[in-house]
C-alpha cells in the first residue's frame, strides 16, 4: 500500500481504517421512548432497553429466554445474600451496587406474590372450622327467640343480621377469601413505608435518607415473606401445622432484624437489639390496627 504525504509532509495511509459497524442499524440508532440516540442495548436517557419487535418470531423467543435467565442468574446471587447476610443487599444497593442484584422492589413483589398464593391453599380446611363455629353460634341464637322482653328481641334482630352476613361469607368463601387476601397484600405497601419511617425515627443519629430506609424495610418484608412461604409450603407437604416451626419463625424474625440493623448501620449489637425491640413493639400496634381494618373493609365493601 503507497503512502501519500500531508502539507506536513508526514505520510499517510491512502485507505483509512474501517470503523467498526454497530450491531443497530440506521433505522435502529433512536430510542421508541424519549427519541435520544442509542449507543449500545440501553438508553442513556431513559434506560429503556432496545428490542427490535419486527425481528423474526424465533429471535423474539430468543430474547425473552436470555431475559428469564438473566434474572434467574440474578436470583441466584440475591437469595443467598438475603437469607445469610442481613442488611446486606441495603448497603450494596445504596452504595450504587445494584445491576448484579435483583431489584428490592421486584424480589418484594415475587415473594409476596408466592406468600398469598400458598396462604390461599391453606386456608381451605380453616374455612370449614369457621362453618363449624357460625352453626354453633346460629343454634344459640334460635334459643334467644324465647325471651319475652324488647330487649331481647332487639339483640335478636341485630344478631340475626350478623348471622345472615356470615352466611353469606360461608356461601362464597372463595369470594370473601380473596377480598381478604387482597386486602392484606395492599396493606403492606402502607406497612412498608411506615416501618421505614419508624427506622428514620430510631436511628436518625446515624443520618441516612428516607429512601435507604424504605430499602432496608423492603428487604427486611421480603425476607419475612420468604420465610412465611417455606413453612406455607411445609405444611402443604405434610398436610399438619408446626407451633415450633411458628416460634421458630418469629424467632428468625427477629434475629434477622436484629443483625440487619446492626450491618446496614454499623452499630452495636446492643444498640441492635434495643432498637429492634422498641421497633417491634411500635410496628405491631400498626401492623395489628391496618390488619383489622383491612380485613373489615374487604368484607363489607
Amino acid at each position: 500500500m503507497k503512502n501519500r504525504l500531508n502539507l506536513k509532509g508526514i505520510p499517510l495511509l491512502r485507505k483509512k481504517k474501517k470503523t467498526q459497524i454497530s450491531k443497530y442499524n440506521i433505522e435502529e440508532s433512536i430510542c421508541l421512548n424519549c427519541n435520544t440516540k442509542l449507543v449500545g442495548g440501553f438508553c442513556h436517557n431513559c434506560g429503556q432497553k432496545h428490542i427490535d419487535i419486527k425481528k423474526p418470531f424465533p429471535q423474539i423467543v430468543s430474547t425473552i429466554i436470555d431475559s428469564l435467565f438473566s434474572l434467574d442468574n440474578k436470583l441466584v446471587k440475591t437469595l443467598p445474600a438475603l437469607f445469610f447476610k442481613p442488611g446486606f443487599l441495603s448497603k450494596e444497593f445504596t452504595t450504587g451496587k445494584r445491576v448484579r442484584y435483583t431489584a428490592p422492589f421486584k424480589l418484594f413483589m415475587f415473594s409476596s406474590i408466592l406468600f398469598f398464593f400458598l396462604l390461599g391453599i391453606t386456608e381451605t380446611e380453616q374455612t370449614i372450622d369457621i362453618k363449624t363455629e357460625v352453626e354453633k353460634s346460629v343454634v344459640e341464637n334460635q334459643q334467644s327467640k324465647t325471651l319475652p322482653n324488647d330487649k331481647a328481641e332487639e339483640t335478636y334482630d341485630d344478631e340475626s343480621a350478623f348471622n345472615e352476613a356470615i352466611d353469606d361469607i360461608m356461601q362464597n368463601p372463595s369470594e370473601y377469601r380473596a377480598k381478604v387476601y387482597k386486602a392484606l397484600s395492599y396493606m403492606f405497601f402502607i406497612l412498608m413505608p411506615l416501618f421505614a419511617l419508624l427506622l428514620k425515627v430510631l436511628t436518625r443519629k446515624k443520618k441516612r435518607v428516607y429512601i435507604e430506609h424504605l430499602v432496608h424495610s423492603v428487604h427486611i418484608h421480603t425476607f419475612g415473606f420468604c420465610i412465611g412461604s417455606m413453612l406455607l409450603t411445609l405444611d402443604l407437604i405434610f398436610n399438619k401445622s408446626y407451633p415450633i416451626a411458628n416460634y421458630g419463625f418469629f424467632i428468625a424474625l427477629i434475629f434477622y432484624l436484629v443483625v440487619s440493623i446492626k450491618q446496614f448501620y454499623k452499630a452495636s449489637w446492643v444498640y441492635s437489639l434495643w432498637k429492634s425491640v422498641l421497633l417491634l413493639s411500635i410496628y405491631s400496634v400498626f401492623f395489628i390496627a391496618i390488619m383489622v381494618s383491612s380485613i373489615v373493609v374487604a368484607i363489607l365493601v
